[in-house]
Order: C-alpha cells, then sequence, then structure tokens
C-alpha cells in the first residue's frame, strides 16, 4: 500500500460511524490521527454522525481546525450507524478505506496487521473476526440466531456475524455498492456477503489479545442492540440474499 501525494485522491480513508458518542469521540480522532494517518501522507479521517441527539456534532466540528485530514458528515434526523458507514464509504476519496464500526473491541492501530495482510496478498479485502474471548453469552446467541434465521443454507462459511472492522479498496466497494441498502443495518457482515458473492478475495484475521481495549467491549454489534433491530437487521440480510440470487439467474440466462 504505497502513499503518493501527487495522486488526487487520498491513500486510505479511515471511516468512523458515530452516534452518541460525545464521550469518546475526541479521544477516538486523536488515536487515529496519532496512529494511522499522521504516518500516511494523504490519509483521511471521514466521521459521520448517523442524527446524534447530544454533542457529538460540535465536537467533530471543534475538532476540524485541529486535524486538517477530518471531513465530517450529519444526518440531520437519526438513521441507523450502518446508513452513517455507507454514507462514509460513499464519501471516501481513498484508495482503501479501514472501517471501524461503533463497539469494536480493537484498538486502531489494528489497520497495520491488516494493511500487511492485504499487501502480502496482492489484493482483496480483510475482515477482523473476533475471537471467543470477545464472544460473551449475548453475542454467542445473537449469532446463532441470525445464522438460523438469516444465513440458513449458505454454502460460504461466515465465521462471524459482525465483523467489526474491515478494510478493502473503494474500487472493490464501488461495484458492489448499488446492491448496499441505503438504511444499511449489518455494513461488516453485508459487505463479506457482497464482496465474496461477486468472487472478490476475501481474507479474514483474528487479531491476537494486544489489540484488544482495556475496557470491556461485552455489547453485541450495534444492530442487535434491540429486538426490533436485531429483526429488521435479518430481514435485511435476506433481501441483499435475495437481490443476488435475482442477479445470479440473469447471468445464468445469459
Amino acid at each position: 500500500m504505497t502513499t503518493d501525494r501527487s495522486t488526487d485522491k487520498s491513500t486510505v480513508s479511515v471511516v468512523l460511524p458515530l452516534l452518541e458518542c460525545e464521550d469518546t469521540v475526541l479521544n477516538l480522532v486523536e488515536e487515529v490521527h496519532q496512529r494511522i494517518t499522521v504516518k500516511i501522507p494523504g490519509a483521511e479521517i471521514v466521521a459521520v454522525d448517523a442524527g446524534s441527539r447530544d454533542h457529538t456534532w460540535g465536537i467533530l466540528r471543534e475538532l476540524t481546525t485541529a486535524y486538517d485530514e477530518l471531513k465530517i458528515y450529519r444526518s440531520k434526523d437519526p438513521m441507523p450507524v450502518g446508513g452513517a458507514s455507507l454514507r462514509g464509504f460513499l464519501e471516501a476519496t481513498g484508495k482503501f478505506v479501514f472501517h471501524l464500526e461503533p463497539h469494536c473491541p480493537w484498538r486502531v492501530d489494528l489497520f497495520w496487521d491488516m494493511a500487511r495482510l492485504r499487501a502480502n496478498a496482492g489484493r482483496g479485502a480483510v475482515f477482523a473476526v473476533r475471537g471467543p474471548s470477545l464472544r460473551g453469552m449475548k453475542e454467542k446467541v445473537s449469532d446463532r440466531l441470525f445464522r438460523d434465521e438469516a444465513l440458513d443454507g449458505l454454502t460460504v462459511d461466515i465465521p462471524d456475524t459482525g465483523f467489526p472492522a474491515q478494510l478493502f479498496s473503494k474500487t472493490d466497494f464501488d461495484k458492489i455498492q448499488i446492491l448496499m441498502p441505503p438504511d444499511l443495518l449489518a455494513p461488516g457482515l453485508t459487505l463479506f456477503l457482497l464482496f465474496r458473492s461477486f468472487n472478490r478475495e476475501v481474507h479474514l484475521m483474528k487479531p491476537d489479545g494486544l489489540h484488544e481495549l482495556k475496557r470491556s467491549r461485552r455489547e453485541p454489534p450495534p444492530c442487535f442492540t434491540s429486538l426490533a433491530a436485531f429483526r429488521d437487521s435479518i430481514h435485511q440480510i435476506k433481501e441483499v440474499r435475495r437481490n443476488l440470487e435475482r442477479i445470479q439467474g440473469l447471468l445464468d440466462l445469459r
């Protein structure tokens, strides 16, 4: 992953979807700056506020005066955090996109291990997979239900239904973004399914304990934090699968 200031496009876009993050957003942006973007010429931070009612947006506006690489966007009305992720992907100008979902259990410097894996492979996307230490009872139950309801019958192995961190090329995303639901609820899983369905190479990485945050992050993925959101996520993944089947059917007719 080379860096070149002569290009109009930034090299890496770090996408941060945010909702009600007034207590954490300052430290998060500072950490991304210190550990990633300051080390990569042309890198950018794309922060998208999903309609927070607290002071998240005000803090982001103040941070733009301190960090030139910070680009901020906001939804006037509350939206799914996954929708903020999708807005970030669309606004990103980087050759590569590094996406950290809310409640991601790892430090942001996980990026470097993911970037090395991708560089060694030469192509494809990298998805971080949660290990047993990050899967409490809630995660295991929601994971099992999600597999039974939305992923039944898939021949593709799904090692994680959350995928809290992903690294992929913007070019690969542009080829599948038309199939991303505008009210996206489960961005990591949706990206994984679409990349695999279109034969994009996918690499899995299980971060070791050194990357885990000290504070407990035993919460399930944001799309599973309420029964209604969980149900909507299942319906949405089913719709993505139906769209993929329709496309495959059209291709088979050619």
